[in-house]
């Protein structure tokens, strides 16, 4: 006593299973492979007061320069006397993939204000060439500021944002 199941398939039924393998495909080519870690770098910025009347930016800036290494230079000004001469500046980098993230932290110190123009370097070695822009966005804790740009790792590119509230 054997039956048979009969199943009828028609053009709804192949359409549907050609959605649903159509589906399956797409997702599998849209997940991202492997998600990358966070690495995070600590740097401590030189501190000039500079006397080149140029420089006399009360606007609070960030410009990256690209070095023929392959360094980034972070150039900090604009502080508005918040800073001390026992004062420090320092940055916490932050990579994921493409995405970098700057978090620029103040430490104003108990000495005596150093007048503008004041200017904070320095030099990052841990963003690489990827062959795509990095998309950067810079944040400013103490200042409550922020600029986002993308660079890309050439040697000889610079730019040049203000820090907006």
């Amino acid at each position: 006593m054997h039956t048979l199941l009969w199943i009828a398939i028609g053009a709804t039924e192949i359409c549907v299973m050609l959605f649903i393998v159509a589906a399956t495909v797409l997702a599998a080519v849209i997940r991202p492979a492997t998600a990358s870690p966070v690495m995070t770098y600590l740097y401590a910025c030189d501190i000039f007061s500079t006397t080149d009347g140029s420089d006399m930016h009360v606007q609070p800036e960030v410009s990256l320069e690209v070095l023929d290494d392959m360094r980034v230079v972070v150039s900090r000004k604009g502080f508005g006397r918040t800073l001390t001469d026992t004062g420090a500046v320092s940055l916490a980098v932050n990579i994921k993939g493409t995405d970098i993230s700057i978090e620029e932290r103040i430490t104003p110190g108990s000495g005596d204000v150093l007048e503008e123009p004041v200017k904070a370097i320095v030099y990052l070695d841990c963003l690489r060439p990827s062959g795509r822009p990095l998309h950067i966005h810079y944040r400013s804790q103490s200042l409550s500021r922020e600029t986002a740009m993308s660079l890309a790792i050439v040697p000889g590119i610079v730019m040049t944002r203000i820090l907006a509230q």
